[in-house]
């Protein structure tokens, strides 16, 4: 069963609507027969819907505040991929459905940048093609967010994406009111050896970091806007208990971490 927030918000929507549709229409005869003030019952359902809302609204909350507010209690959360191309939001919804008995606060939605493929041609020769095989993130976290009322984060990465499309895909974010982000460098490409960055792309995270931190200041690319509106992401990074298999020492790697939480207050 889906969360029992966004059942309680569809119910009591059709049921305000339903209402105000059915005493219009009979109008007269509420006010002559009934011994029930309509105006009375139109009261309770707006107040209804109204502290519905105002719940949902309170609850969207920043990562950090969650963390806050739990008290050092366990928090339950889920990461889930975006189905195949091809695939469909039915098959999250089946998976997520029964796990909303556990109260995640939030889930993330991991991001997946193109891969390569070698397609023969007629002539004998292969040609390389790029694709994404799961693409959706973005919708996805918006169909979460609308179906079970709680928070998605979509991770951010740096390969697939110049600088210019990272402040594009912020912009769409910040728009769809989503406001935590996971930030990454993302894994190399498959059948490549290292991570390539793309052209007028990030290469390392602490960058991207610095890209959503300046959103957040209101400073835009376009050195015309000179007072953009500020976004208000709360942003995640990595951090690997193991050692990230790139660094040479857990030294190194410690280094890179606080390098990206120096920025200004984020998330690991």
């Amino acid at each position: 069963m889906p969360g029992e927030e966004a059942i309680s918000k569809r119910k009591i929507e059709s049921k305000f609507i339903f209402f105000l549709s059915i005493l219009f229409a009979h109008r007269n005869h509420f006010l002559k027969n009934s011994f029930i003030n309509p105006t009375f019952l139109i009261w309770i359902y707006v107040t209804r819907f109204l502290t519905f809302v105002a719940k949902l609204k309170q609850e969207k909350l920043k990562i950090t505040e969650y963390f806050n507010k739990s008290k050092g209690n366990t928090l339950v959360s889920f990461e889930v991929l975006p189905p195949l191309k091809g695939g469909s939001m039915s098959d999250i919804f089946n998976t997520l459905d029964p796990l909303m008995e556990f109260k995640p606060p939030f889930i993330d939605v991991t991001y997946h940048r193109e891969e390569f493929v070698y397609n023969k041609r007629e002539s004998g020769y292969y040609e390389k093609t790029a694709i994404r095989k799961r693409p959706g993130t973005v919708g996805i976290c918006a169909s979460i967010m609308h179906r079970y009322g709680i928070d998605a984060i979509p991770h951010l990465i740096c390969g697939g994406f110049s600088i210019e499309e990272t402040e594009n895909a912020l912009i769409d974010l910040n728009f769809l009111g989503i406001n935590n982000v996971l930030t990454l460098r993302g894994d190399a490409r498959q059948f490549e050896d290292k991570f390539i960055a793309e052209p007028n792309g990030h290469k390392y995270a602490v960058d991207l970091v610095k890209q959503v931190q300046h959103m957040n200041q209101g400073i835009y690319l376009d050195s015309n806007i000179e007072k953009g509106t500020p976004t208000d992401f709360c942003i995640g990074v990595a951090g690997y208990p193991e050692k990230h298999f790139e660094a040479p020492n857990f030294a190194m790697d410690i280094e890179y971490l606080k390098k990206k939480k120096m920025q200004e207050p984020a998330i690991s």
